[in-house]
């Protein structure tokens, strides 16, 4: 450290500068090594990543993060399925919400990684790929649908309401239970002669 601190003010005695080239010097050593910090700790880090076995697009999805290497806090962002920005400081443990667009099949979660140095100064990010071990699938949204005004009002059978579908208890008596061993289909008279 003795010589970062000679070198500087040798230089601005030499020059006739004096001290503000010193300060200068020192704001430049801090400068680098801000730079230089956060591409060290994001070089350092691991993340591994679970997600559930199936969702639904549209719909949240949580997925189980772990996060190692280094103690420099960070900002982890899920890109692929989307999701929003989270602060941790390794080694942590915790959950991302992600939302998956459409459906299909995600085998592999895409996130970024963003780190400061200690004036937070210069940011570097780092894109993680992540491989699951089982892939998440997404089905489909369900779509929204409306009943319609004569199932809501309570019509009745033969205008179309739920009973008309259903049927009514006369069509509902001319059911009967078949037998154990006896046989479900027609019987012909003309069987067993």
């Amino acid at each position: 450290m003795g010589r970062r601190t000679v070198a500087p003010y040798a230089v601005a005695r030499g020059s006739g500068a004096g001290w503000p080239i010193v300060v200068l010097a020192g704001l430049l050593a801090v400068l680098a090594v801000a730079t230089v910090w956060p591409a060290a700790a994001l070089a350092r880090l691991t993340l591994s990543a679970a997600a559930p076995r199936d969702g639904t697009a549209g719909r949240p999805v949580a997925i189980e993060l772990e996060v190692g290497g280094g103690r420099q806090p960070l900002k982890i962002r899920l890109v692929d399925p989307p999701g929003p920005s989270v602060w941790a400081e390794p080694p942590a443990a915790g959950r991302l919400t992600g939302v998956p667009a459409r459906r299909g099949v995600v085998g592999t979660l895409r996130l970024e990684a963003r780190c400061a140095g200690p004036l937070g100064l210069v940011w570097w990010r780092r894109p993680f790929a992540i491989s699951l071990e089982r892939p998440l699938e997404v089905g489909p949204a369900p779509i929204e649908t409306a009943l319609p005004a004569t199932l809501l009002s309570g019509g009745t059978a033969g205008e179309g309401s739920a009973g008309a579908a259903r049927g009514t208890a006369a069509s509902a008596s001319t059911c009967r239970a078949t037998p154990p061993g006896s046989s479900t289909g027609p019987r012909r008279r003309d069987a067993g002669r």
